[in-house]
């Protein structure tokens, strides 16, 4: 529901403030997917997250199966429990969150500096990976509180 949510924020953001950012100025994990084949790389600035916290935010779709095949992969995204599994295939978005390494978010948590993570959620019914730039262990709880808001 929450990445639903967020989804429906992301695309009415994108209406309401359309512009294009010089390349250099998206995330690296931006740069990197966005010729990927089967994935549609987006790089949102500043998206308010809550009514205090604006965060950039690139988000990953799959647009067929090969395209999420590869994101599971980079991001390490296991199957679904099999409770979770039956809530995906009635419609219900069940959005998993997890720290992970500022440096390339395919990587595990930093656990020597907790400053240097950001949040990923995945939203498996939506194929989607987003990831959170975030700057403290403040922002990377607001975030998740607000990715599992039910």
């Amino acid at each position: 529901m929450a990445i639903v949510f967020a989804g429906l924020l992301v695309s009415a953001w994108i209406l309401l403030h359309p512009r294009q950012l010089p390349e250099e100025e998206c995330s690296d994990t931006y740069r990197r997917y966005k010729d990927v084949e089967g994935v549609a790389a987006s790089f949102i600035k500043g998206f308010p997250v809550n009514d205090t916290l604006c965060l950039d935010v690139t988000t990953l779709q799959a647009t067929d199966s090969a395209g999420w095949e590869r994101l599971k992969k980079d991001f390490h995204i296991a199957p679904a429990p099999e409770f979770f599994q039956r809530k995906i295939e009635q419609g219900e978005d069940m959005v998993s969150v997890r720290r992970a390494s500022k440096n390339d978010p395919t990587l595990p948590i930093d656990t020597t500096d907790y400053n240097n993570n950001n949040v990923v959620a995945i939203s498996r019914l939506y194929r989607t990976v987003s990831i959170f730039n975030t700057n403290t262990e403040a922002e990377q709880d607001a975030v998740s509180n607000n990715q599992l808001k039910l």
